[in-house]
């Protein structure tokens, strides 16, 4: 049986409840009014495309990325390339890119001077050749020469074709890569396998034999070797397709290490791209539409301007001086043979200009009271 409700209590209740407030559910918050700040949204989109662009190396803060990024300006001022992807801003960098830039001047021909007047006592005879250095690896390259079968035949093939040698291994080693390798055009920044490893070596090695024939042979040329302008012509055009074949190489496991106008490229314009850059590279001459971006791209470019830099103080410009030299002597000999065969007259290309060629001759028309021509 149910008891009833007691009224009392039923009243109470609905009193409670008609006193007590009613809670609204919780509407979320409205918006704040909209701003829209046309300037700050269009800084925020440049800074981002800036540091989209920027990516691959002006924004590693590395200590051994930025100062590679120096050295590489440094060289670039001091070589007068200057790519223009780093300049300087403000004054005082002006001022010390202007002072390196003259010191690159002066240096460049104090070093010519100083080398080509040791290599003129050299070809005259004052000092004997630098054979008592380096005697031991003298020695070894000597038994190797002549004890190794071969060896004196692929050395003299070297130098005969240096250049066709040169594009010959190039040509070989990319084949060879993207056979082993053939979606490396494909992947825009693929693991870099033992074969980087191997040809990154191989090319080293080339570039080292490269510059040790050049140097060996031009420090030579005044001896029995008979190495003319061809020779140092070959070298100069074989360094350009070493390194052209060395960016090839970064290119191929790195996109991103050069500022390409096309980045989307095929392998023969790939090449080609890289040819001209190397040759833009050497002749100091650098336009600036391509230019290294990655760390190692830079390591690159800062080799070959020093190797530039050797080629044209040391190889060219010595090489031509003593390839010169040895024209002069051999003109010398023709006109003592002409002197002797005619009872002392010669041409009339010789003039008293050129007496100190012929110093006996000289003493004798100084020493003539009478003034007689005896030319």
């Amino acid at each position: 049986q149910l008891r009833p409700a007691c009224p009392r209590r039923a009243r109470r209740a609905a009193w409670a409840s008609m006193r007590a407030p009613r809670r609204a559910p919780r509407s979320p918050p409205p918006p704040p009014p909209l701003h829209h700040d046309h300037h700050k949204s269009t800084a925020a989109a440049s800074a981002s495309s800036s540091a989209a662009a920027l990516q691959p190396c002006e924004l590693e803060g590395h200590v051994p990325g930025v100062a590679i990024g120096f050295i590489y300006y440094s060289l670039t001022t001091l070589t007068s390339l200057g790519f223009g992807d780093i300049v300087p801003v403000h004054f005082p960098a002006q001022v010390c890119a202007c002072v390196e830039m003259l010191v690159g001047v002066i240096f460049a021909v104090v070093i010519f001077g100083w080398s080509l007047h040791y290599f003129q006592r050299q070809i005259g005879g004052n000092e004997p050749y630098y054979e008592h250095e380096y005697g031991v690896f003298r020695r070894i390259f000597q038994w190797i020469r002549h004890s190794v079968p071969g060896v004196e035949k692929a050395r003299k093939f070297l130098i005969a074709y240096l250049l066709i040698f040169v594009i010959g291994v190039q040509i070989s080693s990319l084949i060879t890569l993207l056979l082993v390798e053939p979606k490396l055009l494909d992947e825009p920044n693929p693991h870099q396998t033992r074969g980087f490893y191997v040809l990154a070596t191989m090319q080293s090695v080339l570039l080292l034999l490269l510059l040790s024939v050049s140097l060996r042979v031009v420090f030579k040329m005044h001896d029995h070797m008979e190495i003319g302008l061809g020779f140092l012509v070959q070298s100069y055009l074989s360094t350009i397709v070493v390194f052209s074949g060395v960016y090839m190489l970064v290119y191929l496991f790195s996109k991103d290490a050069f500022k390409l106008d096309d980045e989307e490229m095929t392998i023969d314009s790939a090449m080609w791209k890289f040819l001209y850059f190397s040759c833009t590279a050497m002749t100091t001459t650098g336009y600036g539409d391509i230019t290294p971006r990655l760390m190692i791209a830079r390591i690159a470019v800062i080799v070959h301007m020093i190797v530039s830099q050797v080629y044209h103080i040391l190889i060219l410009g010595l090489g031509t001086a003593i390839f010169v030299s040895r024209q002069r002597e051999g003109e010398v000999r023709n006109a003592s043979g002409e002197f002797d065969a005619h009872g002392g007259a010669l041409g009339d290309g010789y003039a008293m200009g050129d007496g100190y060629l012929f110093p006996d001759l000289m003493h004798r028309r100084m020493n003539n009271q009478a003034g007689e021509e005896e030319w």
